[in-house]
């Protein structure tokens, strides 16, 4: 029997999303820095 699933990809979904997070994470506090010294 076939497993769609094997260990490789299921490696590189996870750390495509803990990457994602964590671009989101560093993101936000960075905009409000610059804007508030822009402003």
């Amino acid at each position: 029997m076939y497993c769609l699933f094997n260990s490789e990809a299921v490696a590189t979904e996870i750390l495509r999303s803990m990457a994602g997070s964590i671009g989101i994470i560093i993101t936000v506090p960075v905009t409000a820095i610059i804007s508030g010294l822009l402003i």
